[in-house]
């Protein structure tokens, strides 16, 4: 009888505890493309910037649990077209954290631009799609 209830404990377990980190997981609460970050918040956001904006920001505010032990973090990934341009780490540090990477525009980089947001397994989040013009 004990043997089968460990069994059962144990069966029980494999299916509940996948379901366990999903209840804990972060969430993207608000995302932005902008010219600016001011007072921890996004400045200017948008989805089309003339080709002389020279620099842009990426915004995520994430809520959820934070654990001190756990080094938490998400990925910005810029893309000019399908070309990867930048890759930024940024650690989350708190139960309600913004955060931004930011990306140098050239001139003559005008096109389709976006942003992935990974999380730290590098399953996407969102993207942010955004155009440069001239």
């Amino acid at each position: 009888m004990a043997r089968t209830l460990m069994v059962l404990f144990f069966c029980m377990m494999v299916v509940w505890w996948p379901n366990l980190s999903l209840a804990g997981e972060l969430k993207l609460l608000n995302a932005a493309i902008c010219k600016e970050i001011s007072q921890h918040a996004p400045v200017d956001a948008g989805d089309t910037f003339g080709a002389d904006v020279q620099k842009l920001f990426c915004y995520t505010r994430i809520v959820g649990p934070y654990h001190i032990e756990k080094r938490q973090h998400i990925v910005h990934v810029w893309y000019y077209g399908d070309e990867e341009r930048a890759r930024i780490d940024l650690q989350i540090k708190s139960s309600n954290w913004g955060t931004y990477s930011s990306k140098i525009i050239q001139p003559h980089e005008v096109g389709k631009w976006h942003v992935d947001v990974l999380d730290a397994l590098g399953e996407q989040i969102t993207t942010l799609p955004f155009l440069i013009t001239e």
